[in-house]
């Protein structure tokens, strides 16, 4: 998923500028979104097709919904606010990526992972092994790195044209 991403990021940056997709920036980027999301949509429904656990099993899933005591209209209201929430995360996941690079927009990710762990650890107080711990402050450690190297090589891009 992670190459998905980095490759959405990268091809929505490059064709960002294709002419008829809209006149103004947050129109363009909301139709190359609608655009892509109707492409990967179609991807994963022929995947599910195909798959164990796709689409064929819906009605199973479905019925231990309703066996575990949850209502028709609960079952609705969750799976509309869940597509809902994902889409205005992807929303803003594009207007952020049409405001930055690429490469930032990938590391603001990496710092979303770490806040969701974090929070999910003090707010929910969800158990972290020492793996996990490792792994969070590795990301942590190397958002650190790649926003001082960014901030050094900005600044020296300013002394060499200043100079």
């Amino acid at each position: 998923s992670n190459v998905a991403f980095a490759s959405r990021n990268v091809l929505s940056s490059k064709t960002g500028s294709i002419e008829g997709l809209g006149d103004h920036m947050i129109e363009k980027k909301s139709n190359q979104l609608a655009i892509l999301t109707c492409m990967s949509s179609l991807l994963c429904l022929v995947s599910n097709v195909f798959l164990p656990g796709g689409l064929f099993e819906v009605s199973k899933v479905y019925n231990e919904s309703m066996q575990n005591g949850l209502s028709h209209n609960r079952l609705f209201v969750l799976l509309l606010t869940s597509g809902f929430h994902f889409f205005m995360y992807q929303l803003s996941s594009f207007w952020v990526l049409s405001q930055a690079e690429p490469i930032t927009h990938s590391v603001l990710n990496t710092v979303k992972r770490v806040v969701v762990i974090l929070a999910s650890v003090l707010i929910l107080h969800s158990p972290m092994n020492a793996r996990g711990f490792v792994g969070t402050m590795v990301a942590l450690a190397s958002v650190l790195l790649y926003s001082l190297t960014k901030t050094k090589l900005s600044q020296k891009g300013k002394e060499g044209s200043a100079g």
